[in-house]
């Protein structure tokens, strides 16, 4: 199941109740257990989008961030509660949709 991408002009505030985090260089992943966000952070001016992968049991998705260096998009998903997902930091082609690298996959719980 997809979810829905936006970017974020300011830091603004969200609600946490559980917060995990995935980087590697030109990547940073946060995900939010409250609401079920991903924000994926732009981090370095080379040429490459940052991207999360998910897998949701048997689901694999990816929210790509193709803004630039220094922007973050926010991707909001509508997990059921309790579920343990696993997510990954990554860079990648956004037009040929081609991964290039990623770090290890973390674990999160969905539970709010």
């Amino acid at each position: 199941m997809g979810g829905a991408c936006r970017p974020i002009e300011g830091a603004g505030s969200v609600s946490q109740l559980a917060v995990y985090a995935s980087s590697r260089a030109g990547a940073y992943v946060t995900f939010n257990s409250y609401g079920d966000h991903f924000v994926v952070q732009d981090t370095a001016a080379d040429g490459h989008s940052a991207l999360v992968q998910i897998l949701n049991g048997g689901t694999a998705s990816t929210c790509r961030n193709n803004l630039g260096a220094g922007r973050t998009v926010d991707c909001n998903y509508n997990f059921a509660e309790g579920r343990t997902i696993l997510f990954r930091a990554c860079v990648g082609e956004y037009g040929a949709r081609k991964i290039i690298a990623c770090a290890d996959f973390k674990s999160a719980n969905t539970a709010n």
